[in-house]
């Protein structure tokens, strides 16, 4: 029996390798490494839009602001009905303190994708930069709604319900977001001051201690022990 073999689109499935590749090495740490994958097969992947948004991410957090923001205009104008280019566009917008230019990026990006839970993250956390508590509140419920593990979510809301004074149901989070990192020093750090307005100063000593083990130059950490005194 004759079986037809498959045609393979050798070009394309590198593209698709060197993308992921690119995700892995952007989630390692290893940026100028993701960047090469993406420029080895740069004439596919300009093509596509996650990849033309991958890069600019990778450019941004190289320093090279200037060039990942023309990347994401581009790709705002070659990809209409894609959410990504609006929601990077508001994340730098927001990170450089224009709320008002983020505030339209990112609600182009909802009308487009109102169910994206990096998406609600971010409008969240421009809200909380707004000084917005009860928005920014709302917008990571829903977030940590759509994905109960988005670890950021978990410890803004967090850090918004302790300066609220609803210390209890901040230690909640925290301690969820620390069962995901748990080597996260800022996490441990956040989880002790909920402990200590809750008065259970052992629990925070315990935290602060493992905390500054982990990383002995915290600049938070030593003040909050002298309250477990």
């Amino acid at each position: 029996v004759f079986v037809p073999r498959p045609t393979l689109d050798i070009e394309h499935l590198t593209a698709e390798a060197n993308s992921v590749l690119a995700e892995a090495y952007m989630d390692a740490g290893d940026l100028p490494r993701a960047l090469k994958h993406l420029d080895a097969s740069a004439d596919i992947l300009s093509k596509w839009d996650r990849t033309c948004n991958l890069k600019g991410q990778i450019l941004d957090s190289l320093g090279h602001r200037d060039e990942a923001v023309k990347i994401y205009l581009d790709a705002a104008k070659r990809f209409p009905d894609s959410h990504y280019a609006y929601m990077n566009l508001g994340s730098i917008a927001s990170g450089s303190g224009d709320f008002a230019s983020a505030g339209k990026f990112f609600a182009k990006a909802l009308s487009l994708k109102p169910d994206d839970p990096d998406l609600l993250y971010n409008v969240g956390l421009l809200e909380q930069h707004r000084g917005a508590i009860p928005k920014a509140m709302e917008y990571y419920y829903r977030c940590l709604k759509l994905n109960p593990a988005h670890r950021k979510a978990l410890n803004n809301f967090g850090a918004v319900l302790l300066m609220s004074g609803n210390a209890k149901a901040a230690a909640g989070l925290f301690t969820r977001a620390l069962a995901l990192e748990p080597d996260n020093c800022g996490l441990m750090v956040n989880l002790a001051a909920a402990y200590l307005t809750l008065g259970d100063k052992a629990s925070a000593k315990r935290l602060l201690e493992r905390a500054l083990h982990l990383d002995p130059a915290n600049a938070a950490a030593p003040a909050l022990l002298k309250s477990c005194k």
